[in-house]
């Protein structure tokens, strides 16, 4: 958490861990859908406690702005081999693009739904507003997870 004064009607969460998004359900039969992104319910779990204990007085009830930092740990591959295996290279990307780190939209909707299960929200349809990034940090030094900016819109 930043030491900084926050706003009147903002709050601010960074979550350490690895991101999932949540999307698309799978039919496993009888009728049972479940969600078909491996991880989810477990990162699910660890957004919902930490922002529990960090729950505002009361879930924002009107129109908000989300604003979604999510940084991941960039592969082996945006550095060069052998005795610099350290060096990041000049061609890496700044940005997570790449298929395995998930859209941002399924992203959103599991931070989204876990501040409803923590009380932060009364419903997620109260999102007027959103931004999000999706970000690559350094493997040895960066630590993967969210910043999750919760701030209260004129009505």
């Amino acid at each position: 958490m930043s030491a900084r004064r926050l706003p009147p009607g903002t709050r601010l969460l960074d979550v350490a861990g690895h991101a999932k998004p949540q999307g698309s359900k799978r039919h496993v039969g009888n009728g049972v859908m479940v969600e078909s992104s491996k991880g989810l319910k477990a990162w699910r779990d660890q957004l919902k406690v930490l922002a529990q204990q960090q729950r505002p007085p009361h879930p924002f009830a009107g129109p908000v702005e989300i604003t979604l930092g999510f940084r991941f740990v960039r592969p082996k591959s945006h550095y060069f081999t052998g005795r610099r295996s350290d060096v990041l290279r000049e061609d890496a990307p700044r940005w997570a693009t790449t298929k395995n780190v998930g859209d941002g939209s399924k992203l959103q909707r599991a931070v989204e739904d876990s501040l409803v299960d923590a009380c932060w929200l009364a419903d997620d349809s109260l999102v007027a507003r959103w931004v999000g990034e999706k970000v690559w940090v350094d493997r040895h030094t960066g630590t993967p997870g969210v910043r999750i900016t919760v701030r209260e819109l004129a009505a």
